[in-house]
């Protein structure tokens, strides 16, 4: 909260208003509830006539949604209850993985030009199903750790390049509603698989993992073709 708080105040003290903001004051008497779906009819608007490879890459990032919703959530207790690894062990990994993403993120830049934006993220995307391979039959602290690593790559890999492709695709003046329905989508879509993974945990732990792989594999395919 303190570190979030700092973070807020710097922002507002350094970051100055681009956007060209055109006030309607017929607008002022609607609702909240009218300002809400405004929003979202005017960013699936926005979405419909935007290139295809918007498209594609807002259903890349909802199908990446639906994988981490049916994983993030249970990972640590799987680890620590059901694998029996101590929490400071699983610490250790957690540790090791942010350290190898943000070594990683150092020379990704470069990486990233060479190979192309398209690519990096089609490595990672291939990558998250890989891992969580890997994490489904981890049982010792070295499996964790090549699993951590190798979550590790997507991850910096993924970030600056995904976020390449989205700035390319999408023009600059609907970046703002875009941008939110690529927040919005994998939101919505993870709170219900979230509740499937918690009925597949008790049936059996490891399950939530290996239907992740489903909706992560699609994922990346959609991307090959975007």
């Amino acid at each position: 909260a303190i570190f979030g708080v700092i973070a807020v105040s710097i922002r507002t003290k350094e970051l100055k208003e681009t956007h060209i903001v055109v006030r309607d004051t017929a607008l002022e008497k609607y609702s909240l509830r009218f300002y809400i779906k405004n929003s979202l009819l005017s960013g699936v608007k926005a979405i419909r006539d935007a290139a295809p490879v918007v498209r594609k890459l807002l259903l890349y990032v909802t199908l990446a949604g639906i994988g981490t919703g049916l994983t993030s959530p249970y990972v640590s207790i799987y680890i620590v209850d059901h694998l029996k690894i101590s929490p400071i062990s699983y610490s250790l990994v957690v540790d090791l993985a942010g350290l190898s993403t943000v070594v990683l993120l150092l020379g990704v830049i470069v990486l990233v030009q060479r190979m192309g934006a398209k690519k990096s993220t089609l490595i990672a995307s291939v990558a998250a199903p890989v891992s969580n391979i890997m994490f489904a039959q981890a049982k010792t602290m070295d499996e964790l750790l090549e699993w951590g690593v190798t979550g590790a790559v997507a991850t910096a890999l993924q970030t600056p390049s995904l976020a390449t492709m989205e700035a390319e695709a999408i023009p600059k003046s609907e970046r703002g509603k875009i941008l939110a329905m690529f927040s919005i989508f994998p939101s919505l879509v993870s709170l219900p698989s979230s509740v499937a993974a918690g009925y597949l945990y008790n049936i059996s732990p490891v399950s939530p993992f290996i239907l992740s792989l489903i909706p992560f594999a699609a994922a990346a395919l959609i991307l090959s073709s975007a």
